[in-house]
């Protein structure tokens, strides 16, 4: 659902600074300061999946797979 209302860029700038975006807004930033131990740390590689995962969401596409998560590199992740 969110693929087909929403902009792909701007859900990046959301999940970077949702306050920027709407002033107000009950979501938190979690930006700077995401985890270190995600995606080496690189919070714009962390907010691409992000956005990449909400974008997959209904389309029957594959599990994402862990990339740094501590886990177990390039294993699905189960729901």
């Amino acid at each position: 659902m969110a693929r087909q209302r929403l902009n792909p860029n701007w859900i990046l700038k959301w999940l970077k600074d949702p306050q920027k975006v709407q002033p107000g807004t009950k979501m938190p930033s979690f930006y700077p300061g995401g985890p270190d131990n995600i995606l080496g740390g690189k919070e714009d590689l962390q907010i691409e999946a992000l956005r990449d995962y909400l974008l997959s969401i209904g389309r029957g596409a594959p599990a994402p797979l862990r990339s740094g998560c501590g886990g177990g590199e390039g294993q699905a992740i189960k729901k």
